[in-house]
């Protein structure tokens, strides 16, 4: 083998495992923001279930306090801040 034939083949293989490590690559970026949208899904469901147990735990709160007066009074108020919550 010439040293040209030698210096072709050595080009053409750099060649390939150049274009090999770019499909890696953009592979790997596409993976990522694929991560990043789901970790942003996944932080806005964890927000949603926050504000949920919080009106839980103040449903609960409200039912086992106080006299029936304040009781009905905050159930209303609950209701309400639910409906404002599903309607967004």
């Amino acid at each position: 083998m010439t040293l040209q034939a030698s210096l072709d083949s050595k080009t053409k293989a750099l060649k390939r495992a150049e274009q090999a490590a770019q499909q890696r690559a953009e592979h790997a970026q596409h993976e990522l923001a694929v991560a990043r949208r789901e970790c942003d899904k996944s932080a806005g469901d964890a927000e949603d279930r926050k504000v949920q147990l919080s009106v839980l735990v103040e449903t609960v709160e409200t039912l086992q306090a106080g006299t029936p007066g304040k009781t009905h009074a905050a159930i209303l108020f609950l209701s309400k801040t639910k409906q404002a919550w599903l309607i967004k």
